[in-house]
């Protein structure tokens, strides 16, 4: 949210610009062993689909992308 705020107003001056957020399947069904991940990914996925809607009339896209994969930080590195 913070880096999109951030963004948007350059943009707005431009009528252009691309908003990626990445995210999850658990952004679409949930995840039993970890809710808050889920809900956090969630939230994301809908406040993509609320600045395409807000500002997409300004040339303003923004996208949600559904990454499935283990990604190697040093917490995952230790399993």
């Amino acid at each position: 949210l913070l880096c999109a705020r951030a963004v948007i107003p350059a943009m707005l001056r431009k009528s252009s610009g691309s908003l990626l957020f990445t995210s999850a399947t658990a952004a679409f069904r949930g995840s039993a062993t970890s809710p808050a991940f889920s809900i956090a990914k969630f939230g994301l996925r809908s406040l993509s689909q609320s600045i395409a809607k807000e500002f997409g009339k300004n040339g303003i896209h923004a996208c949600h992308i559904r990454l499935d994969c283990g990604l190697n930080t040093p917490k995952n590195l230790k399993k």
